[in-house]
């Protein structure tokens, strides 16, 4: 048996008869008397090991030169740890995983294991079924396997296996490591199963790109995205300046601008090959409203302010400068009885400007008539308010309008009842 790492957990099986005791000598200076042992190998190496089995009419023996092969010249054939044990973790690139059972017995009944495989320097690792008997339940219950895309079983699940719900051919995590679980009750114990994985290495560094969900905003909320190209050269690490002074070194990061102007944004991204860079410059504009001025109020404890914000927009008042509760909306603000000094916060609401999105009347090309139904399909990148369309009618009568946010759910459903000729119609959605 061959193991591409240490250290290697080998799962013995005894076929011995008529035999009373046993003395295994595992060839690295450990021993055990059980019937069926489980040995760990800390160390690389080639082991031959012995079995002597003895009953009251004597004994025999049984000696496998060079039976167990540990070290990265060895492909990796992998059993799963022993029920219970600490999670472990195979770092080569490739090899097979079996159930305890090996690969010719059957899995144990009332089992738990995990393994990890998450190689050295790889961006993505590839399972392959090549033999899978877990037994039958519609609901997988019973026996079954379950697999995390990540180096844990606190990672998203992938899906959960058996005869019922066999996996696919060919499962792909999609960063650098991927986890298996097996669990079984008792009852009936099937074959098992037979796992090839196979890892990607990056060749080259990545070809790093990045995009913006909005590149205009008054808000400064900006959440960015990682394209870098897709493949084997893929990034496994991230960093990024967004203009500001402000760093990042997540794949996907958000963030928010608290000043306006104009942002040149960096991204680096790199993975064991080595690393790419790509700078936008004067990639995000963030034009925010003035903020809200007004004086302080001296007042002695006991008695009321009265506060004033002068600036353009609707005015609301908070008792915390972020996510605080509304006091008051309005220019002027009477707080409550102070006995302390105490800070209360503005902000002021500005309306932008109006957008025009398309052509201002109906004069845009020859036209069609249509007896069913017609949609607009909008991308909205920040919350809006429709409130008002233009429609043209040629003959009068009830319009069924329908608005529907991107999940299918409903925002608006109404008639409306259109004249001959262009009209505004109020929907205030």
């Amino acid at each position: 048996e061959e193991h591409c790492q240490s250290p290697a957990i080998v799962n013995f099986q005894n076929f011995s008869t008529l035999s009373t005791s046993y003395t295994w000598d595992f060839g690295d200076g450990n021993t055990s008397t059980a019937f069926e042992p489980t040995h760990t190998y800390q160390n690389d190496g080639v082991y031959t090991v012995s079995l002597i089995s003895s009953s009251n009419c004597g004994a025999d023996s049984v000696v496998y030169v060079d039976l167990i092969k540990v070290g990265p010249a060895y492909p990796c054939n992998v059993s799963l740890p022993a029920n219970g044990g600490l999670s472990q973790t195979q770092t080569g690139c490739e090899g097979f995983l079996y159930d305890d059972g090996g690969p010719a017995g059957a899995y144990s009944a009332n089992y738990n294991s995990t393994i990890t495989i998450a190689p050295t320097n790889a961006v993505a690792v590839t399972l392959e079924f090549i033999e899978f008997d877990i037994e039958a339940d519609p609901s997988c219950q019973y026996d079954y396997m379950t697999i995390y895309d990540g180096p844990s079983s606190g990672s998203p699940v992938i899906g959960t296996y058996c005869n019922t719900n066999s996996p696919p051919t060919f499962i792909n995590s999609t960063g650098s490591a991927i986890t298996i679980q097996f669990t079984t009750d008792e009852g009936l114990e099937e074959e098992g199963f037979k796992i090839g994985w196979e890892c990607s290495i990056p060749s080259a560094p990545p070809q790093a790109d990045f995009e913006a969900d909005i590149l205009e905003t008054c808000q400064g909320n900006v959440n960015f995205s990682d394209i870098s190209a897709v493949g084997e050269n893929i990034p496994t690490a991230w960093y990024w300046e967004f203009g500001d002074g402000d760093t990042a070194s997540v794949k996907n990061p958000s963030h928010t601008y608290s000043t306006s102007g104009q942002y040149t944004v960096m991204m680096v991204a790199s993975n064991s090959f080595g690393a790419d860079t790509v700078i936008k410059t004067n990639y995000i504009s963030v034009d925010k409203p003035a903020a809200p001025e007004g004086p302080d109020v001296e007042v002695c404890p006991g008695d009321q302010a009265n506060l004033i914000a002068s600036s353009p927009g609707v005015h609301k008042w908070y008792d915390s400068p972020f996510g605080g509760n509304p006091l008051h909306i309005g220019d002027t603000f009477t707080t409550p009885i102070v006995q302390q000094s105490t800070p209360f916060y503005v902000e002021a609401e500005v309306e932008g400007p109006d957008q025009f999105t398309g052509a201002p009347d109906n004069n845009i090309g020859g036209g069609a008539y249509f007896n069913f139904q017609q949609s607009l399909y909008f991308d909205v990148f920040a919350p809006v308010k429709l409130y008002s369309v233009k429609m043209y009618a040629l003959i009068p009568g009830n319009r069924h309008i329908q608005i529907f946010d991107n999940t299918g759910g409903t925002v608006l459903d109404t008639l409306i009842d259109l004249e001959i000729g262009e009209q505004e119609v109020v929907l205030d959605a």
